[in-house]
């Protein structure tokens, strides 16, 4: 969990996130408030397999390697300065790379 919203994977790897919508950091390409976890339709067809809530920002691993971000934090993450408040993008400078790990700490990874 970030300082305010959550992130859950189920088995399949969708993700489904809840929480302040301020920043953008919960990836439903608005910055509405969700009360309840709601799935990640921009996610669709991705198997997410870790899920990372840092101050604002998320961060997510997926089953080929690649991560994506939600939030407005983006231009920390290597996005070349891209916003991601309303939708989420792969990271800059890791095209072709198999990622298998990553984190957050607060609005950094």
């Amino acid at each position: 969990a970030g300082r305010g919203h959550s992130l859950v994977v189920d088995r399949a790897g969708g993700v489904y996130s809840f929480g302040d919508g301020e920043r953008g950091a919960l990836g439903h390409r608005d910055m509405t408030t969700k009360y309840t976890p709601t799935r990640i339709e921009a996610l669709e067809g991705v198997r997410i397999v870790r899920a990372c809530a840092g101050d604002g920002v998320s961060l997510l691993s997926d089953a080929a390697g690649g991560v994506h971000v939600t939030g407005s934090d983006g231009r920390f993450l290597g996005s070349r300065g891209v916003s991601t408040v309303n939708a989420r993008v792969g990271v800059a400078g890791l095209s072709g790379v198999h990622v298998v790990d990553a984190a957050l700490s607060g609005d950094y990874a």
